[in-house]
């Protein structure tokens, strides 16, 4: 949809909730309104989404997306393979742009022109709408 088309939908069916995306690499989109914990068994929280992945590599409660004043952000919740953003290794919360790739327990390489993921479960951030 194009800039001009959002507008318009937007101007005639405002939102009540403000969302944001991410795609799985199974082409699914997840779609939240809320915080998103993302893990192997993560605990049930009352404020929070949670989205389950199954993988020995991902821990218990892995990472956590938040929505923190019109922006989508991303924190290793002290995972034992770490989060990466592209190719780095997140240690603080980081700031998502759309397009960004968030890898769980793994890291992306540079190789044919083209990110390649390594050991590693990829999420795409897509966007939010606010």
């Amino acid at each position: 949809m194009s800039y001009l088309n959002r507008l318009f939908v937007d101007a005639l069916c405002p939102r009540s909730e403000h969302f944001f995306q991410l795609r799985l690499p199974d082409g699914r989109q997840i779609s939240s309104s809320r915080d998103l914990i993302v893990g192997r068994k993560p605990d049930n929280y009352p404020k929070r989404d949670i989205l389950e992945l199954f993988s020995n590599f991902i821990s218990r409660e892995h990472a956590l997306f938040q929505i923190e004043s019109n922006s989508i952000v991303v924190t290793d919740t002290f995972s034992r393979n770490g989060t990466f953003v592209g190719n780095q290794l997140i240690s603080d919360p980081r700031v998502l742009i759309p397009g960004d790739v968030v890898t769980l327990a793994g890291r992306l390489t540079y190789q044919d022109r083209a990110w390649k993921v390594v050991d590693g479960y990829p999420i795409k951030f897509l966007g939010s709408y606010f």
